[in-house]
């Protein structure tokens, strides 16, 4: 299975590598593609890492390190986030039902494709949780997106 191969590599090269040159930036959490890969969700190796901002934050500097930042607002930043340690590398990123909500929030950035690849990769894997998914798409309003 693909994605596990994926997942591997996500969860030990890119985080990792900018969570020990960036550690103030891995205060914020990882998002979109960086968060589908790590929880085997797509079958796209992130070229970037994706983390999540306040409206108002200042972006992280980097020293070359390959970061995209998306700007939430304060709830939707809050909201669904898990904490795993990776490589002795403590990292937050969204869970499931919010990384799906927030691929078609921001299916601009990524395109709808890769979102629509993570719902159908997320329905296959959450089986009949499907509860969670449906109030993290009404809670984030992008109910009318899946439609």
């Amino acid at each position: 299975m693909p994605a596990i191969s994926i997942s591997f590599l996500m969860r030990s090269s890119l985080p990792t590598i900018a969570g020990r040159r960036l550690p103030s930036a891995f205060r914020k959490p990882l998002c979109l593609v960086s968060t589908l890969a790590f929880h085997g969700l797509t079958d796209q190796l992130p070229r970037h890492v994706w983390l999540a901002i306040g409206r108002k934050n200042w972006a992280p500097k980097t020293d070359g390190s390959p970061i995209r930042v998306v700007r939430f607002t304060e709830r939707l930043l809050n909201e669904g986030i898990e904490t795993h340690t990776v490589e002795g590398v403590p990292i937050k990123i969204f869970g499931v039902a919010k990384t799906v909500a927030d691929c078609f929030r921001y299916r601009n950035k990524i395109a709808l494709s890769v979102a629509i690849e993570g719902l159908q990769e997320a329905l296959r894997q959450l089986g009949g949780a499907l509860l969670g998914l449906c109030w993290s798409c009404l809670s984030n309003r992008v109910q009318h997106s899946l439609a």
